[in-house]
């Protein structure tokens, strides 16, 4: 990932919110007098500014970026990087992204039981009644023919062991949350703890996509296989590719 700042480069952290050096010159030396210091017309200290500024170890910092924005749209400003540390997770975790995606999402759903029924020609019975998922996939079955060899990818397709295996083994290995410490941290340091965070949140995407994975094919494991061949079916059109 890219070196934001110096790795000995000193910067501070304040309630999430990351300070860098202030350049210096009288310009802004008298800005700080006027911040930091007793207004002698008004015989009260100035305006507090201390959400812009904070001095530490006789050094004034100005504030920069919440560093938990730049976590959340990390991806969006450093595609490249993001795609960097994302694959560095797959090969310290060992696991395959998207690995036996279920081929059957709400989007199918939506359309099968929502959407095509309005354009499908019932007969006498059923235009007296709302067609429910059995009558929509009945329909479908007198229309599509499953290949002989289907069963079997099936079967492969919905085992639930060897995602909760999986889901199991990153649980145990994901880093807790390191949260940092307000006060003075380097680049170095601040490359690092965003590094860890960014390993954090790829994964946590990733064992929420396996739960997705394991409630679809548990419901599915409770429908009629036959029902369900179709449903890849529609889905897929070449299911072995």
């Amino acid at each position: 990932m890219p070196q934001l700042f110096d790795p000995d480069l000193q910067l501070v952290l304040e309630s999430k919110f990351l300070y860098v050096p202030l350049l210096f010159d009288p310009v802004v030396k008298r800005e700080l007098l006027e911040t930091f210091h007793r207004d002698p017309s008004r015989k009260k200290p100035a305006q507090s500014r201390t959400d812009v500024l904070v001095k530490k170890g006789g050094r004034y910092f100005v504030k920069a970026l919440n560093v938990y924005s730049l976590l959340e749209n990390y991806e969006k400003i450093y595609a490249a990087s993001y795609e960097q540390v994302k694959n560095a997770c797959v090969k310290k975790y060992r696991y395959e992204p998207g690995l036996n995606e279920t081929v059957v999402g709400e989007n199918l759903r939506t359309i099968l039981f929502h959407i095509m029924p309005h354009f499908m020609k019932k007969d006498n019975r059923l235009e007296r009644e709302k067609l429910s998922e059995e009558h929509v996939l009945d329909m479908i079955k007198r229309k599509v023919d499953i290949p002989k060899d289907f069963s079997a990818y099936l079967e492969k397709l919905f085992l639930l062991e060897p995602l909760r295996t999986l889901l199991s083994r990153l649980d145990k290995e994901t880093p807790k949350v390191n949260v940092p410490i307000d006060g003075l941290i380097s680049g170095g340091e601040l490359r690092e703890w965003l590094r860890r965070e960014l390993e954090i949140r790829i994964l946590d995407t990733e064992k929420h996509r396996i739960k997705e994975q394991i409630r679809v094919r548990e419901q599915f494991i409770q429908t009629e296989k036959n029902t369900s061949q179709y449903f890849c079916i529609l889905q897929k059109k070449d299911p072995w590719n």
